[in-house]
């Protein structure tokens, strides 16, 4: 199996003196999916959090490119390579093609390939036809997967999703 991208260690939070998560390990792997599940309260989008450095944990190691790290030192390096998706998708006030060539500003690539790329990926989610439509005024589905468009375009090394689905119709989710 290859080495992990990321294993975090030891994570711990507490909110108002009450643990929500004690000693989780995880490690992720590259092209692999991981699903967190349990009922609500239990600390799922804090963890995703956590992991993408949105959150501080009590307590966390994180091994990243073979050093172990106590949380606050890694996190700097860790986030460059993370997008979190939050489960309610936030929308600049533009158009959905602004939306998702958002991040692709501060890329290496110049205009022509930031417009071929974010062409390509309308043209893979299937929003080629509300690509110059505000964003904000679509329904609660089609701005998710804006939202996950905006996030796959920039190639994150990982990419948490937060209930991935709320919003989303059959078709969409499919």
């Amino acid at each position: 199996m290859n080495e992990p991208l990321l294993v975090f260690r030891e994570i711990e939070k507490s909110f108002s003196g009450s643990q929500i998560l004690c000693g989780v390990d995880l490690s992720l792997y590259p092209g692999k999916c991981i699903l967190l599940s349990g009922k609500n309260g239990v600390g799922k989008t804090t963890l995703l959090k956590i992991i993408a450095g949105l959150e501080i944990p009590d307590l966390a190691k994180i091994e990243f490119s073979g050093k172990i790290n106590c949380w606050n030192k890694a996190v700097r390096s860790v986030r460059k390579e993370i997008i979190y998706l939050h489960q309610h998708p936030i929308m600049f006030s533009s158009t959905v093609e602004s939306n998702v060539a958002f991040g692709l500003r501060f890329t290496s690539l110049n205009r022509k390939q930031r417009r071929e790329s974010v062409e390509e990926a309308l043209e893979w989610a299937g929003l080629m036809n509300v690509a110059k439509k505000q964003a904000k005024t679509l329904s609660g589905g089609i701005q998710q997967r804006v939202a996950f468009t905006r996030a796959r375009i920039m190639k994150p090394k990982v990419l948490l999703l937060d209930e991935p689905m709320a919003n989303m119709d059959y078709e969409s989710c499919e």
